[in-house]
C-alpha cells in the first residue's frame, strides 16, 4: 500500500476494529464483570464517531435522522424477515422446544422493558460505528461494495469476540451482511436500525437469547437486574 493516506486509514481501522474488539476481550478475561459496562462504552464510542462524520463535510449528515425510506425497500426487507423468522422458528420448535418464547412466558416484565430499551442503547449507537462511520471513513480503503459490506460483517460479528460466544460470531456476521447491505442500497441508518432491531428483539423472544446473552442485550439484562 503506497498511498500514505491509505496506510494511516488501514491502520486507524486495525487499531480500531481487530485490535479494540482484542483488548475488551483480554481485560474480560481479567476482570469479567467489566463486561457490564459495555452500552456506557458504546455510546462513547458512537458518539465520537458521530462528531468525526459531522466534522467531515463528505458526509451526508441527514443520514442520522432522515426517516424517509424508498417504498421499494420495505417488500425487500420485511419478506426477507419473514422468510427468515419463520425458519427460526421452526428450528427453535425442533431443536429447542423448551426455549421457545421463553422469556416473554416467564419474564414478560424483563421482556418489555428489554424490548422497549434494547434498540436505543444497543442497536442504533451499533449501527452509527459499524455502517456509517466504518463504511464512510474507510471507503478510499473498501469502496462501497462487497468488499465493504463483507469487511464491515467481519468488523461487526469480531466486536462480539469478547463474549466468548461461537454462535454469536456466526449469527452477527449473518445480521452484519444484512444490515450494512440494506444500509449502502438504500442509503438509510434508519432502515438498517429497522431491520436490525427487528432481528434482535426476535432472536430473544423465540428463545436464542442464550446464544448471545453476553453481547450488549446481556449487558442490558444485567443492568436491568437479571
Amino acid at each position: 500500500m503506497k498511498n500514505p493516506h491509505k496506510r494511516r486509514l488501514f491502520s486507524e481501522f486495525l487499531v480500531i476494529f481487530a485490535l479494540g474488539p482484542l483488548v475488551v476481550w483480554l481485560i474480560g478475561q481479567w476482570q469479567p464483570g467489566v463486561l457490564v459496562t459495555l452500552i456506557p462504552l458504546l455510546w462513547l464510542a458512537a458518539l465520537g464517531c458521530a462528531v468525526v462524520l459531522l466534522l467531515d463535510r463528505r458526509f451526508d449528515r441527514g443520514r442520522f435522522c432522515r426517516l424517509r425510506v424508498p417504498r421499494r425497500a420495505w417488500p425487500v426487507v420485511l419478506g426477507r424477515f419473514a422468510l427468515l423468522a419463520a425458519l427460526l422458528v421452526v428450528l427453535v420448535a425442533l431443536l429447542r422446544p423448551e426455549s421457545l418464547l421463553n422469556l416473554p412466558r416467564q419474564q414478560p416484565g424483563r421482556w418489555v422493558v428489554l424490548m422497549l430499551l434494547y434498540p436505543w442503547l444497543s442497536v442504533y449507537p451499533q449501527g452509527i460505528i459499524w455502517r456509517a462511520f466504518l463504511l464512510h471513513r474507510y471507503a478510499p480503503l473498501f469502496g462501497m461494495g462487497w468488499a465493504a459490506i463483507v469487511v464491515a460483517a467481519a468488523a461487526f460479528a469480531w466486536a462480539h469476540a469478547p463474549f466468548d460466544n461461537i454462535p454469536a460470531l456466526g449469527l452477527t456476521f449473518i445480521g452484519g451482511l444484512m444490515f450494512t447491505h440494506t444500509y449502502l442500497k438504500y442509503r438509510s441508518l434508519w432502515l438498517a436500525f429497522f431491520e436490525h432491531t427487528l432481528y434482535g428483539c426476535f432472536v430473544f423472544t423465540i428463545g436464542l437469547g442464550d446464544f448471545l446473552r453476553d453481547g450488549t442485550m446481556g449487558s442490558l439484562g444485567v443492568l436491568l437486574g437479571g
